[in-house]
């Protein structure tokens, strides 16, 4: 049985902050039922069609790719371990960004594959596997296991704000809370790494995929 988050303090919220450039309010909290549908439509209609890595495969017109992916958010999102930004000064809250962390656990790492034997979301899969495992942050760490991710979306409304920057920070909070050591994963896009910068990760490996570059990023707790 693998890492699993106790229900003991769930839902919580993990920061609070006001945008510099606009005075609004925001919180960050866990991702709980009541968002999951907004979640999953956000992602799926504008994450895919956006993401470096998941636009080139053209998973959103895949249709077994795209179920997979959502399946794996759905995943995520009922093992309590997805998080969102919301505002906080409007009469009803609106989301700005959605966030979905997985603990990675050494033993997990899956051997490589041929790429032409594969589906779009095997390929989505193994173009961050191959850099992930080349990092290697468990030595990093000095620990089995660690914060990961797999896709942050700010909504196009929000963007510019510093949201992605706050919401990384969130994470070292995560992960103090739950007894990791760190955290770390493939940023795609060059406003995704400064935003990582931003937040205190450094860059520990990087490559070129589909004339994009990838950087596997990583921050530890200290």
């Amino acid at each position: 049985m693998g890492w699993e988050r106790s229900k003991e303090g769930y839902p919580r919220i993990w920061s609070e902050f006001t945008c510099e450039k606009t005075k609004q309010r925001f919180i960050i909290k866990d991702l709980s039922e009541e968002y999951y549908d907004i979640a999953l439509g956000y992602m799926t209609n504008i994450f895919l069609n956006e993401s470096a890595i998941c636009k080139p495969l053209r998973i959103l017109e895949d249709p077994v790719s795209r179920l997979q992916m959502q399946q794996k958010w759905m995943k995520i999102m009922r093992s309590n371990m997805a998080i969102i930004c919301c505002t906080d000064d409007d009469e009803v809250p609106r989301v700005a960004a959605i966030h979905f962390t997985v603990v990675r656990e050494k033993g997990q790492e899956q051997p490589s594959q041929d790429p032409s034997r594969l589906n779009k979301y095997e390929q989505f899969t193994e173009v961050v596997e191959q850099l992930t495992v080349s990092g290697d942050l468990f030595t990093r760490f000095d620990s089995g296991a660690y914060l990961f991710s797999l896709g942050l979306f700010v909504l196009p409304e929000f963007r510019g704000l510093g949201i992605a920057t706050h919401i990384l920070k969130s994470r070292l909070t995560i992960c103090r809370a739950l007894g990791l050591r760190g955290t770390g994963n493939v940023f795609s896009t060059p406003g995704a790494q400064a935003a990582a910068r931003s937040a205190g990760y450094q860059e520990v490996v990087a490559r070129v995929y589909e004339g994009q570059r990838l950087a596997l990023m990583a921050a530890s707790v200290q």
